[in-house]
């Protein structure tokens, strides 16, 4: 899921007038739709991709209804995460806000898209929980990837995008050199202090890869998210 998020191809969904689910009724409409294949579901353990994708992306297409007003940040990022589910072959047992997803068996609710959408917004809300980044970090580093601090420094230089840091605090050259260092050429002075500087040799962080598969038999996962305008 992770992976997948990290992968999305966004797109502008197509109307009823243009073949497609994407309309509008009243206060209600259709957010979102994923394209997905006929007989391709959740129990078959994530063999196969569900969902179209185009160039080794998940396409995720976003009706003009997901703009309107009404809707905060959390339901146009839950609406793309329950969207996101149905490339695993989900379905649509119950929207976690009309029954109670935690009362649904162990099956439906591995196959129910929105528990989904509520597990991913229960973790974020964890205080607790540490979040394992895609990719991890070069082995030769000390700091996260992106890392904006280190220990009890705050970096007034940033690590180029896309990389980690082998970093440590070097004592400044005093007058005439007599004791400690500069940072060296392929290093970043990523923070300086009265006495000594944090010193952060860059190195690229890892990156996975994806598996690029076809499906056939598109068709039409379901309308996603309909719910009232007042929410």
């Amino acid at each position: 899921m992770w992976e997948l998020m990290n992968n999305i191809l966004i797109k502008k969904g197509l109307s009823s007038s243009e073949g497609g689910p994407c309309s509008t009724e009243d206060d209600s409409g259709t957010m979102a739709y994923v394209m997905k294949a006929g007989g391709c579901h959740v129990q078959q353990g994530f063999q196969r991709d569900c969902g179209s994708k185009e160039h080794g992306r998940y396409v995720v297409n976003i009706c003009e209804f997901y703009w309107s007003w009404g809707f905060g940040t959390d339901s146009r990022v839950g609406t793309v995460v329950h969207e996101s589910a149905h490339h695993f072959g989900t379905t649509d047992h119950g929207y976690c806000d009309m029954v109670d997803c935690l009362a649904l068996s162990s099956r439906k609710a591995r196959d129910n898209a929105d528990t989904y959408t509520r597990l991913i917004g229960e973790l974020v809300a964890s205080s607790d929980l540490q979040e394992d980044r895609l990719g991890g970090e070069h082995p030769s580093c000390n700091t996260d990837c992106g890392a904006v601090v280190w220990e009890e420094w705050e970096f007034s230089a940033s690590l180029p995008s896309g990389t980690c840091g082998r970093c440590e605090s070097k004592k400044k050259k005093k007058v005439m050199g007599l004791w400690g260092s500069d940072c060296a050429d392929d290093e970043i002075q990523a923070a300086e202090g009265f006495v000594k500087n944090v010193c952060c040799k860059p190195y690229q962080c890892a990156t996975t890869t994806t598996t690029t598969t076809t499906t056939e038999e598109q068709k039409s996962s379901g309308k996603g998210f309909r719910w009232p305008w007042k929410k």
